[in-house]
């Protein structure tokens, strides 16, 4: 499949530092005329790259009337995203989420921005049996889901309003190869990191629950994907297939030679049970993943430990 690629633009890409955004930056650098990343990560995260801005800031404090001057399109990934600190600190996941969201959005009416890709999240939908579809009705269970949602909702009406095209990725359960500062925290990379350090990983509850996994490569090709493409709404980002959390401690068990069992805790009263992606629209849209074995992917995911 021929892959789409945005060329000679003006981009900025929010959250541009992190474990999606930052593979984003790096795919858009050698085609385009001027990058800026807005992140609010340590100083010395810079790319080197000429044709890369970093602003080190929070968003909340950031004038996008003017940082959208002559922007053409926005990736807009930069978010907290940890789902049980949420239910702790929901006021705050509101407040960088969504406004964010809203602050960004009147900066992108001000200033002709062709598109805006959002990084959303599997989490609006709640806790759904079966076949999750976009046409299914929204319900969170999460403040951080909430926040997704209200995020979609604010892109949505600004398109129809004010005519600014989008697109919201609703990213399933991401993993990828290790981070550079080892900070992703997805059940993927605490089983690596246990394993490596031959440590049991935790598994709350009996392990039967099922998540829908996604290379990062993928999400990256779907962001330039959507970027170029005439669609505007909300799409499952996802493998169509459902895997257990025992399955995948057992597949990396097998790659890593790891010898001991897992151990297991009560299971956390907020979590989903099952997650599995209807792809049919994101396929329809041109967009296919590369290659649908977990196992392959989670081969070239441990290789980049360089064990």
């Amino acid at each position: 499949m021929v892959r789409k690629m945005i060329r000679n633009s003006n981009i900025l890409v929010t959250g541009g530092m992190g474990f999606i955004g930052f593979p984003i930056v790096k795919r858009l650098i050698p085609d385009n005329e001027h990058i800026i990343v807005l992140d609010n990560a340590p100083a010395d995260a810079i790319i080197d790259s000429e044709n890369v801005t970093f602003h080190n800031e929070d968003m909340g404090n950031v004038d996008f009337a003017s940082l959208l001057e002559d922007i053409d399109y926005v990736f807009h990934l930069g978010a907290k995203i940890n789902v049980c600190d949420s239910f702790k600190n929901p006021y705050e996941y509101l407040s960088v989420n969504s406004n964010s969201t809203l602050k960004l959005l009147e900066g992108a009416r001000k200033n002709d921005v062709k598109k805006i890709i959002f990084s959303s999240s599997a989490a609006v939908y709640g806790d759904i049996n079966g076949l999750i579809s976009e046409d299914m009705t929204p319900q969170p269970k999460s403040p951080y889901g909430l926040s997704k949602f209200v995020s979609e909702l604010y892109l949505k009406n600004y398109f129809e309003n004010y005519g600014i095209d989008y697109a919201s990725l609703r990213y399933f359960n991401v993993y990828g190869y290790k981070g550079k500062n080892n900070e992703i925290s997805d059940v993927v990379t605490q089983f690596i990191r246990n394993m490596i350090a031959d440590n049991p990983p935790v598994i709350n509850g009996d392990g039967n629950q099922t998540r829908d996994f996604i290379y990062i490569d993928d999400v990256v090709n779907a962001n330039m994907h959507f970027a170029k493409s005439d669609f505007n709404g909300e799409v499952n980002i996802g493998s169509g297939k459902e895997t257990s959390i025992l399955e995948l401690f057992n597949i990396l068990k097998g790659i890593t030679n790891f010898k001991q069992d897992p151990i297991h805790e009560k299971r956390v009263e907020s979590e989903i049970i099952n997650s599995k992606a209807d792809i049919k629209l994101m396929n329809s849209m041109g967009f296919e993943i590369s290659n649908p074995s977990l196992r392959d992917n989670l081969v070239k995911v441990i290789d980049s430990y360089n064990l």
